[in-house]
């Protein structure tokens, strides 16, 4: 891992956003804004944060299993037990962030795949 610092805050972002949003919506009671949370918010969260670990330290899988285990606790605490499923949606999603934010590193770094530089 190059810069374990940017999967470090990326996974202290998350971790807030998991527990901060369902501590809001048990303030604001409406099913608009758990569904924006849900399906739109996390998703968003997830794969922006993937982008950034998987363009700083290359192809891990160690962020999307962080929001697996981040988003967890929070079925039992907030959600019901229906709702486990989003967890392997935000680990996949996490996984592409990070598989684009590879891609994005390998091409704009001045190497082929080989380790070669470009002519």
């Amino acid at each position: 891992m190059k810069n374990p610092k940017i999967m470090i805050d990326c996974a202290l972002g998350t971790l807030t956003a998991f527990f901060a949003f369902p501590i809001i919506m048990l303030a604001v009671p409406s099913v608009t804004f758990l569904s924006l949370t849900l399906l739109f918010i996390f998703p968003v969260l997830s794969f922006i944060c993937g982008i950034l670990c998987g363009k700083e330290n290359g192809f891990q899988i160690y962020y999307p299993l962080l929001v697996g285990v981040f988003f967890l606790p929070t079925v039992f605490l907030f959600y019901d037990t229906s709702v486990w499923p989003m967890m392997m949606f935000y680990m996949v999603i996490a996984l592409a962030g990070v598989a684009i934010g590879h891609f994005i590193n390998v091409r704009s770094s001045g190497k082929r795949p080989n380790g070669r530089l470009k002519s």
